[in-house]
């Protein structure tokens, strides 16, 4: 969403959550959501503050502010946010790829010393007065993963997953290797710059006061009051629809030769493609792409398309009367969002068939007389919101990851659709007074806390200035969704290579490695910048100007194209901000976080480097002296020796070579223990569905189960492919919201294997970035079961997104659990427990150097948007602020900010990171470390902090669980190798 340096993550975006499956002792969701109520109770009271824009991963998922494109839950992230979020890991740091897995207080203020445990406690409280806006056939299911991590045939007998059905799924396309042939191994600001006038400073705003500027500028011209954007009219095709007694509404599986399947109805045509919401709008939340689809090529009568057009959004029409948004109703089950296999003027229809119905529901909003209630205001509203971010969603997944170029550049043209719609709608003014028109007295404390925050997203928008300045503001988003998907291409189309003269270059690479890559015709030898091909080269190549040559087109990647588009991008940015009333773009960006402002993000950036500085520069000297062992007359390590020395210092030092271990981390075999840990833990099933509709024929589709209900979807797109988005997030699809629909999500990554005879040997890093992306979208599903979307998900302050992922990583350094898994490829022994303990204890070395590249990225992410847009120059402000950070010497002529996607999607808040990285440790000191796989602990963090989405404050959540404010000793402790 949101994109990690050296490993790939996202953001988030977009939604993210652990799931469970335990059958009996759990109580139904509606249950859950009551004990959830109970917990958060004062939080709500509170009104605390809480940003609408989570990456995601991207994400971060990964999520786009579409006019400022937050991080892409890719939370991990979403660029507005898409829907995704990314991890931000990689041990040592990564060169280009800012995000990596680790993150002294001199001469900093009182408040820059407080840690982020004492602010949280001191959170404002969202006060009164004016605050500056800111095909048709039935997929069967090939299996399920249960408690005891394997598939369950009938009659009790278990066998692997991995192995179940092999030859008829390679034979049906679906199997990982059958990935694509030849892949490579997420306004003016009035005059002399000032803000227009219509730009006050920031305050706070309440219910109380939203209603009393209604009454102060009802006479205030707002033009039609519209923001019906993209109602064109679609034809819809004809849908055949079979379903049967087995359909999840029945809340039972059908069997099918002795192995369960998941009872999906069978449609022809493609349901609705949901994606989650540009909650912020632009501002205040990370958008998702969705997409749409224009019936001319279906082949099925348009009569039909609208039948499941209305049967898959039933949830949302028996909404209208309240009674489908209590917490104890099911959720109607609509198909996924991808059903039928639509090409590009099918997807067309599917995601215009979204904004229509958005666009419907918010007419019938406008259009009451009379009191303003949760019924026939809120209730449309939030439908509104639901399909509006179900086409930005979809069109924002398929835009990155669709084989065919034509359907790619139809989603992105939906994404633009979806994108204005959502803008328009954050600039509404006609809306943002029916909203603050709400009776809410004897409302429950969650639609409080919603409609409170999203009064305040809308002003964080813009709407409450004069007309001229919200067209303004609407044209710059506008303009800055394209920047965003210009940046983002450039980035993915943009996949080089270095030719080796023979195999005797490959020299140091693991033998696996050595067969993937035979010599051509000519004896020549291709290396891609991608991450399997990539990161191999720079850990173990014992020749020095292959490390250099490929590291050198890795930090040069979508240059030089980029560069105007950044540069263009912070330019719109600082116009955008200056007429929403902000001095800076950071300023801007960190209004609604949990940091609060962007001086505390430069002091907590400040504590960081104080912490990691003298350490790094203290590992320096140990690369530095290994180095000399081979090279006498050298006089520093550079950027291409720091992965590859780091390898051998642990091999010497610590007794752990990481080419010993990749055997043990198969593809398929970490596959299955990604799920199988957090099914046990989490306690819900997984089921993956044969002959499931999907965009390529290596992706695979699950459900998610619990208590014979489902309650998500997900994706699993894990393989490179040409024209895919090359990082690592998860894309939330659609935003899961109580009694209308489930959760989806997609898992975009780049991991090895994925091709006939090859096992995928992975690094243990790539089972971190799984592990971390798979927690971003756990966090969506258990999330997306809140009854109002704008807090349903992953709807926390964006600066929290990351920290439930960055936990789940904790599990791959357990023996124990490892060794449920970890298996050795050719004889399937598990993973010796002192080969952990090894990796465990040399992981402690370039901690401080991997933390300090982390930080470095903040600090660009930061001073990049910190300042008007004539004093910026992205390559000297990069190279100021490399020796202030790190000993490392910058690598001449590179460019890595032209391929750093958090630019677009994170913008200024790349801190977040590591701010989130001190909340997942401190949350982490709660579980039992002898026995990680315990589902006790993880499912009251599952109850107090996941199924909570956005329905109160991060640090509440947190305080809930924790059992008081989170500070930063566990941190402190890690950083310093104690734990």
């Amino acid at each position: 969403m949101g994109k990690p340096v050296g490993y790939a993550r996202e953001e988030k975006q977009g939604r993210e959550g652990f799931l469970s499956h335990t059958e009996s002792t759990e109580e139904p969701v509606g249950e859950e959501r009551g004990r959830q109520k109970a917990a958060t109770e004062a939080v709500h009271r509170e009104q605390a503050r809480e940003p609408c824009d989570s990456p995601l991963g991207l994400r971060a998922d990964r999520r786009r502010l579409h006019h400022a494109r937050a991080p892409r839950p890719r939370t991990g992230a979403q660029p507005g946010v898409r829907s995704r979020t990314h991890q931000t890991q990689r041990r040592d740091g990564e060169e280009s790829d800012p995000v990596g897995r680790e993150g002294g207080e001199s001469g900093v203020t009182r408040e820059a010393r407080q840690e982020p445990g004492e602010r949280s406690r001191r959170v404002p409280e969202v006060q009164d007065d004016v605050v500056p806006c800111e095909g048709a056939r039935s997929p069967a299911l090939v299996g399920q993963i249960g408690e005891n991590g394997l598939l369950e045939r009938e009659g009790g007998s278990a066998i692997a997953p991995h192995a179940v059905d092999h030859a008829q799924r390679r034979g049906r396309g679906e199997h990982p290797s059958h990935g694509s042939e030849g892949e490579h191994g997420g306004s003016d600001g009035g005059k002399n710059g000032e803000p227009d006038q219509a730009a006050r400073p920031p305050q706070a705003l309440g219910v109380k006061g939203d209603r009393q500027r209604a009454e102060r500028d009802a006479q205030e011209p707002r033009g039609n009051g519209s923001a019906h954007a993209g109602s064109r009219e679609t034809q819809l095709g004809r849908v055949e629809s079979n379903q049967d007694t087995g359909h999840p509404h029945a809340g039972r599986a059908r069997e099918s030769g002795g192995v369960k399947e998941a009872p999906v109805p069978r449609h022809r045509c493609g349901s609705i493609a949901p994606v989650r919401a540009l909650r912020r709008f632009l501002v205040t939340r990370p958008v998702f792409q969705g997409g749409s689809v224009r019936l001319a090529k279906l082949r099925v009568p348009s009569s039909w398309c609208a039948v499941l057009l209305t049967a898959s959004l039933l949830g949302v029409a028996l909404g209208a009367s309240g009674a489908a948004f209590a917490a104890e109703s099911a959720t109607p089950v609509a198909p996924p969002f991808w059903t039928g296999r639509p090409d590009s003027s099918g997807f067309r229809a599917l995601a215009d068939g979204e904004v229509k119905i958005a666009d419907q529901a918010l007419t019938r909003m406008l259009a009451v007389k009379g009191p303003r209630t949760i019924e026939n205001t809120l209730v449309p509203y939030n439908e509104a919101l639901l399909h509006g971010n179900n086409a930005a969603y979809a069109a924002n997944l398929i835009e990155s990851v669709h084989p065919d170029s034509t359907v790619r550049t139809v989603a992105e043209e939906e994404t633009r659709i979806a994108s204005k719609f959502l803008n328009d709608l954050g600039l509404n003014r006609a809306v943002y007074d029916a909203l603050s028109a709400i009776e809410l007295k004897g409302t429950d404390e969650n639609t409080h806390y919603c409609v409170a925050k999203t009064l305040r997203d809308f002003r964080l928008s813009g709407v409450d200035k004069n007309e001229a300045t919200r067209k303004k503001i609407a044209a710059l988003r506008e303009e800055l969704v394209a920047i965003g998907q210009e940046f983002d291409k450039n980035i993915r189309n943009d996949s080089r290579t270095i030719t080796l003269s023979g195999v005797a270059e490959l020299d140091g690479l693991p033998e696996d490695y050595i067969k993937s890559h035979p010599p051509g015709p000519d004896g020549k030898i291709s290396i891609s910048i991608e991450y399997p091909d990539f990161f191999p080269v720079m850990n173990y190549s014992k020749k020095a100007d292959v490390r250099q040559r490929l590291l050198h087109e890795f930090l040069n990647r979508a240059y030089p194209a980029n560069m105007a588009v950044l540069d263009k991008m912070i330019a719109k940015r600082y116009e955008l901000a200056r007429l929403l009333g902000f001095k800076t773009w950071a300023e801007y960006a960190t209004r609604d976080k949990m940091i609060e402002n962007d001086k505390n993000v430069a002091s907590f950036i400040e504590r960081l480097r104080g912490l990691t500085l003298k350490r790094a520069q203290e590992e320096y000297e140990i690369y530095l002296k290994r180095k000399k062992e081979d090279e006498p007359a050298a006089t520093m390590v550079n950027q291409w020796d720091r992965r590859y020395y780091g390898e051998l210092i642990r091999k010497r030092d610590y007794n752990f070579d990481a080419q010993q271990a990749r055997p043990y981390f198969p593809f398929e075999e970490v596959k299955q223990g990604v799920l199988s840990s957090t099914s046990k833990l989490f306690g819900v099933t997984y089921k993956r569905i044969a002959n499931a509709d999907v965009w390529d024929p290596s992706v695979e589709a699950y459900e998610v189960w619990e208590k014979g209900a489902m309650i998500g979807r997900f994706y699993l797109d894990l393989h490179p492919r040409p024209g895919k988005y090359n990082h690592a997030a998860n894309f939330g699809i659609r935003n899961g919201v109580e009694g209308i629909q489930i959760p989806e999500a997609a898992l975009v990554c780049n991991f090895p294997g994925g091709k006939e005879g090859d096992p995928g040997l992975m690094e243990h890093g790539d089972v971190v970035t799984f592990f971390h992306e798979f927690g971003h979208l756990l966090h969506a599903v258990f999330g997306g079961h809140q009854r109002w979307e704008p807090i349903s998900g992953i709807a926390t302050e964006w600066d929290f997104v990351e920290a439930p992922s960055q936990m789940l990583e904790e599990w791959c350094w357990n023996p124990g659990v490892l060794q449920t898994f970890a298996k050795q490829y050719q004889t399937g022994e598990p993973i010796p427990a002192e080969m952990v303990e090894r990796m465990r204890r040399a992981d402690w070395f370039g901690r401080a150097t991997s933390i300090a590249y982390q930080n470095l990225y903040s600090a660009i992410s930061l001073h990049y948007y910190d300042r008007p847009p004539q004093q910026i120059n992205t390559d000297k402000i990069r190279g100021d602020l490399e020796p202030k950070y790190t000993p490392y010497p910058p690598m001449p002529d590179t460019h890595f900010q032209a391929a750093f996607g958090h630019l677009d999607g994170y913008s200024a808040v790349y801190y977040t990171y590591m701010w989130s990285l001190v909340i997942s440790k401190d949350m982490f000191s709660k579980f039992d470390k002898s026995d990680l796989l315990n589902p006790v602990i993880a499912q009251r963090y599952r109850d107090t902090v996941l199924a909570a989405g956005g329905s109160a404050p991060a640090a509440k959540l947190v305080h809930a669980f924790l059992g008081r404010d989170y500070d930063f000793h566990s941190f402190d402790e890690w950083l310093a190798g104690k734990n």
